[in-house]
């Protein structure tokens, strides 16, 4: 109903512009970010089904090494309910400890997060969110970010919850297995028990460890694709300078009134007018490059990498500007004179922006090189006519300059035809200020601040960040990604590392009475040690073949998360799979070592 009556009442040219609806989480979390965290959230379950895999073979191998207890407990009139629940408690307990220790691990790795994700500043009002921080000298502003994330009670009941249930569901396994076992034989058999498939078979903890070896390589084919697309786009360039440069929000009140441009204001009552905007920043500007170890102050709306500011569409003939079906989209930014130098901008064709282009004089603006090749293929831009829907510039402006590339939006997004209106001819409300200095940040923003103060004493300065920041900051949902794939693949790697040890240590010393016949019969220590290792390598070999296959399918999910890099990337998979087949095979080294050097008489007597 709301989208029929707006489309009634906001006919422009015929056309019909209508309403969508969609909720406030869909609107609010880019769909990007919402892949993003689901593509963790399935590394965090492929870590757990890892270490479901270690635990359940951490409680076969104990429950092979009761086996005579527990033939004893039946053979006296223990049921299997009450043998089962002797495994499950023991289960519970470790998945208890685990939390515990799991818990402070967490906490301690909050203090972490600060390092990975970008703080922002805004305005409050009291009392402030917990987490967030009072910016000094900066009244009604506050930053925001990692500190403001905690563990809640909800989080921890159903990760505990999660634990438990996984936990207690694992021991069933080897207590149905231990329960089904009849007393004689398990009393015969010994505390040894052995699992009847010898060195050449498989058995179910083969199977689980085969099972781990494959979840781990995809985990560590995902680490790898974040990491290798990090650093592609750590080398990207964004068609700015940004060492040593330093950029600040300043927010004029709008309004025809307005303090006057000296002492004190009287904000929030006052406003400021266009005139009035352009003599602030002029003289703030003209303060800031007066400052000792200040090279260059440029002003400008909207700094690079910050998720692009105001586009508009764009026409190329003079007269009335018609909103037309079809017309191109242009990223619409205002600047001073001295913006393109200070950022490192590159004139390509034309001239810049002057002082002399104020508002009484003919509308110019400056085109990107994008802009350039797609309204004018065949052309030269200089002297050409772009009509922009931004206020003053809808009856037409000529292009004076052509200037290089800036990456506005993302840092992986590819440049967009951009358009520069002159700041002293349109000024705008809020603008943000470009420092170069080689000066103490410190230093410079308590210097800025003050020359803000006095010219308005009620402003605030705000998103004081440094260029290398921002980029840094633009580059936080890939460093954030990469950095936690890596911490999920090196414990997957771990714990299939210990699986494999605790495997490979169990079928020794289960498998000594076969070692010492084989000995007895002739058999030397490199021929027993490459029977283990031969099997262990049976086994990484079988797990890798289906870990490669899993992750070629898996690994096409994070295709929005990587940058010039694809999901099944060769080199990636070949090097993961080199690292796990060599990480497997020292963790079976021991086992093998202490099985070749078994001696023949021990092992006969044990048996």
């Amino acid at each position: 109903q709301i989208s029929a009556e707006y489309a009634e009442y906001s006919n422009v040219d015929g056309k019909s512009w209508g309403a969508t609806a969609a909720s406030l989480y869909s609107s609010r979390v880019d769909r990007d970010l919402r892949r993003a965290a689901l593509v963790l959230l399935g590394a965090v379950g492929l870590v757990l089904l890892i270490a479901c895999v270690n635990l359940t073979n951490l409680l076969i191998a104990k429950a092979l090494g009761q086996r005579r207890e527990v033939a004893v407990r039946a053979a006296i009139g223990a049921s299997r309910a009450q043998i089962a629940r002797q495994f499950v408690v023991e289960s519970l307990v470790i998945a208890g400890l685990g939390s515990a220790l799991g818990i402070v691990v967490a906490a301690m790795l909050l203090d972490a997060a600060s390092i990975l994700l970008p703080d922002a500043d805004v305005f409050f009002r009291a009392p402030m969110a917990p987490g967030a921080r009072r910016i000094p000298g900066a009244d009604g502003l506050a930053r925001v970010g990692a500190g403001m994330i905690s563990l809640d009670s909800a989080t921890l009941l159903f990760t505990c919850g999660v634990a438990a249930v996984v936990s207690a569901l694992i021991a069933l396994v080897p207590a149905m297995q231990s329960a089904s076992l009849r007393p004689i034989e398990a009393m015969r058999a010994g505390g040894r028990g052995g699992t009847a498939t010898g060195f050449h078979g498989f058995g179910a903890r083969g199977a689980l460890v085969t099972a781990q070896i494959a979840l781990a390589l995809v985990l560590l084919a995902g680490a790898g694709l974040m990491i290798k697309s990090a650093a592609r786009l750590q080398g990207t360039g964004i068609g700015v300078n940004a060492e040593h440069v330093l950029t600040a929000r300043v927010d004029l009140p709008s309004g025809a009134g307005g303090a006057s441009i000296s002492g004190t204001a009287t904000f929030p009552n006052a406003g400021y007018n266009a005139e009035k905007r352009r003599i602030f920043f002029t003289q703030l500007a003209d303060r800031i490059r007066a400052l000792p170890g200040v090279d260059s102050v440029g002003v400008a709306n909207c700094p690079p990498v910050s998720g692009g500011c105001s586009s508009t569409i764009a026409g190329f003939e003079r007269g009335q500007f018609k909103v037309r079906p079809g017309m191109p989209s242009v990223g619409v930014h205002w600047a001073s004179p001295e913006y393109f130098s200070t950022v490192g901008i590159q004139l390509r064709k034309g001239r810049l922006f002057t002082a002399e282009d104020r508002a009484e004089r003919p509308r110019v603006v400056l085109v990107n090189e994008t802009a350039a090749k797609a309204f004018w293929p065949n052309a030269d831009p200089i002297g050409k006519t772009i009509t922009l829907g931004a206020s003053g510039y809808e009856a037409g402006a000529e292009v004076v300059g052509v200037v290089s590339d800036v990456r506005y939006s993302t840092i992986e997004s590819a440049s967009v035809p951009d358009a520069y209106i002159p700041f002293l001819q349109a000024p705008q409300a809020r603008m943000r200020l470009f420092v170069r200095s080689r000066l103490d940040q410190g230093s410079l923003v308590a210097a800025i601040r003050q020359e803000v103060r006095q010219l308005d004493s009620s402003l605030p300065l705000s998103e004081i960040k440094t260029m290398d920041e921002r980029v840094g900051d633009a580059m936080w949902r890939t460093r954030v990604a990469a950095w936690l794939f890596s911490a999920f693949a090196g414990l997957a790697l771990l714990l299939t590392a210990v699986g494999i040890f605790g495997v490979m240590s169990q079928t020794v010393s289960q498998r000594i009475p076969e070692i010492g016949v084989r000995m007895a019969l002739g058999a030397e220590g490199r021929d027993v040690l490459g029977l283990v290792l031969g099997r262990a390598g049976m086994l990484t070999a079988i797990g890798i073949t289906a870990g490669i296959a899993i992750a070629l399918g898996l690994t096409r999910v994070m295709t929005a998360l990587l940058y010039e890099t694809e999901p099944g990337d060769p080199s990636t998979l070949a090097f993961v799979a080199l690292l796990l087949a060599a990480v497997a095979l020292a963790a079976c080294y021991l086992p093998a070592r202490r099985a070749a050097r078994v001696d023949p008489i021990v092992a006969l007597r044990y048996e």
